[in-house]
């Protein structure tokens, strides 16, 4: 990857959204645009993977001095990337993003959450593709993933992973040296 290209994503996850703690993201209601069909599915399945790349590369090339909300102080988070990427499927509905969300609360290796919405990956996924208006021309929010950024305590272990992945409406878990799908 080029510098020019680290630097640009880099420019792009500092001008997100500081993450959110458990307690902040169980006092945000769960709302979702209404569902609308499109005839080009395999216009959808291919931005769902253009942005399940793009937001594992934002990942893999965040600056380790990024702030993460601190846990309480006997339980603090390490501040840098995220330890886990949770991709939804394209067409999860809300009731299954709003479980996994509810999951996370419940884990204890969990430290913070933050949740990227369909609006905030659609306008990632425009910035990043801003000089390819081809790629852009025919994709709509619609057409991407939501995902939870997750901070662990310690390491993320495979058990919390597998969980994951068995989640209603995930689509796979990323970390910042592989990809864990179904």
């Amino acid at each position: 990857m080029s510098d020019q290209l680290a630097t640009e994503i880099r420019h792009l996850v500092d001008a997100g959204a500081p993450p959110i703690t458990l307690e902040e993201l169980l006092l945000v209601p769960l709302t979702e645009p209404p569902r609308r069909r499109h005839s080009r599915l395999a216009l959808a399945v291919l931005a769902g993977g253009f942005a399940v790349i793009i937001l594992a590369a934002v990942v893999a090339t965040t600056r380790s001095d990024e702030s993460v909300t601190a846990a309480p102080a006997s339980t603090a988070c390490r501040s840098g990337r995220p330890d886990l990427e949770v991709f939804m499927k394209v067409d999860a509905p809300p009731d299954e993003i709003a479980a996994v969300r509810s999951y996370l609360a419940t884990q204890r290796s969990v430290c913070a959450v933050r949740f990227v919405d369909k609006a905030a990956a659609y306008q990632e996924f425009l910035r990043i593709f801003r000089k390819n208006p081809d790629i852009t021309r025919d994709i709509t929010a619609e057409d991407l993933p939501t995902a939870f950024r997750v901070y662990v305590r310690g390491q993320a272990s495979s058990a919390l992973v597998e969980s994951l992945n068995s989640r209603l409406g995930v689509d796979q878990v990323t970390t910042p040296a592989r990809t864990h799908g179904r």
